[in-house]
């Protein structure tokens, strides 16, 4: 929780206070400017029932080594999935999304997540359609690739918001499952 306040604290004072919960993560001055993850992370967290160690990887194709040398300490992934339109079909099309599940199952991870993230944006407005558009989609990725998971867990969310991250979001009504 302190961590968190300072990481509110700083986002607020450079005037970008949606990344508050970004930036638990994304701590260099680098990964800031660029709003992306350029070095893997960990950090810690804990709650009344959980503890567990986040590991933070790149995403960007031209960081794979970055990302693939902490994979293999994973005993769970989190595969986050943006419904921005425009960028879930960049990842489609480029493979991208599908890459991200295989080295994933590739380096040994056998439980995975799926987070839809940016389910605020302007362009999916919480929309229904669009999570299950995704889900349907990344379901067959994660099968393609040899996850034999039978109940993914798929979360949509606002990460600048914190929507289904931390509590349900009132936003989402239709969603009835767990929070992430």
């Amino acid at each position: 929780e302190e961590q968190h306040a300072e990481c509110r604290s700083l986002a607020k004072d450079m005037g970008r206070p949606a990344c508050e919960h970004v930036w638990m993560l994304d701590a260099s001055k680098e990964e800031r400017e660029r709003g992306s993850t350029v070095e893997p992370s960990r950090a810690h967290f804990s709650s009344s029932s959980f503890s567990y160690t986040a590991i933070d990887t790149p995403g960007d194709a031209g960081l794979n080594n970055n990302m693939l040398s902490v994979l293999s300490l994973a005993d769970v992934a989190v595969l986050v999935v943006s419904a921005a339109q425009g960028e879930f079909e960049a990842g489609v099309d480029s493979g991208r999304t599908r890459e991200l599940a295989l080295s994933c199952f590739a380096m040994g991870i056998q439980k995975v997540a799926v987070w839809v993230t940016k389910m605020d944006d302007m362009s999916v407005t919480n929309a229904m359609a669009r999570y299950e558009e995704i889900k349907k989609t990344v379901s067959g990725f994660l099968k393609q690739v040899g996850f034999k998971q039978p109940d993914v867990p798929f979360v949509p969310i606002s990460g600048i918001l914190g929507d289904n991250l931390a509590s349900k979001s009132s936003e989402m009504t239709w969603y009835g499952g767990e929070a992430a």
